[in-house]
């Protein structure tokens, strides 16, 4: 990293943003998880988590072996949370 690359792909302000970004989806889940409406909730999960599934698979075209195991580790959560999301009934989102 120290030397402006990773893996053979140069790190510039835009790559920082863009990761910084998407470190910051699940925590601005989390918070809209508590804010936003049932409907709209259980959509934006689908949608985040789609999204989220999408970029991680683009930008591990060629993976090492690391990157795989939490690749492997991502999709699974992301599978599960999308998983939930879709089975999720109002008759749940208003209990406890």
């Amino acid at each position: 990293m120290i030397s402006g690359t990773i893996d053979g792909v140069k790190v510039t302000e835009f790559l920082m943003l863009f990761g910084g970004i998407l470190i910051e989806i699940p925590i601005l889940m989390t918070v809209l998880a508590v804010l936003l409406p049932y409907v709209i909730n259980r959509w934006a999960n689908i949608g985040v988590g789609l999204f989220t599934i999408a970029i991680i698979v683009a930008m591990n075209r060629d993976p090492d072996l690391d990157n795989v195991f939490f690749m492997g580790i991502q999709l699974i959560a992301l599978i599960a949370i999308i998983g939930i999301a879709w089975r999720w009934c109002k008759q749940h989102s208003q209990q406890g």
